[in-house]
């Protein structure tokens, strides 16, 4: 925020602090889902009272906050990283998910897929080709 060799002054410093209050609720919103996922994966009751259980969910989610931390302190260039994440989801998230998806939904729609296959079989070597295409 101030220039290089330069300290902050008062807009400075509240600038930061509201950084820091903006980007706190968006930590917790992305941090429910990866926690709930390793609490599942672990087989911690999230509906127990006990207190072992709780204290198995405070380990598991301090654990992911001490992740985060070590990625902040060792990747020098988050954006770089950010950029090598967008690279593979992306990949996934515009070529091979809709591919699946839309086989999914033929599949629900017409039974099982080999009756997919059966009756668009055109269709689905297309689409097979395409997602094999992106993942080149």
């Amino acid at each position: 925020i101030a220039p290089s060799g330069q300290a902050l002054d008062a807009w400075g410093y509240v600038a930061v602090i509201a950084m820091l209050l903006l980007a706190f609720p968006h930590y917790l919103v992305i941090l429910m889902p990866i926690a709930a996922s390793l609490e599942y994966a672990v087989n911690i009751d999230v509906d127990s009272t006990a207190k072992r259980d709780l204290i198995k969910r405070i380990v598991a989610r301090t654990f992911l906050v001490a992740i985060t931390l070590v990625i902040a302190i060792v990747v020098p260039s988050v954006d770089k990283l950010i950029n090598l994440m967008g690279v593979f989801t992306m990949i996934a998230m515009a070529g091979v998910l809709p591919a699946l998806f839309y086989t999914r939904i033929r599949v629900f729609n017409e039974g099982s897929l080999k009756a997919v296959w059966k009756a668009h079989r055109l269709e689905m070597c297309l689409l097979c080709a395409l997602t094999l295409l992106c993942l080149l």
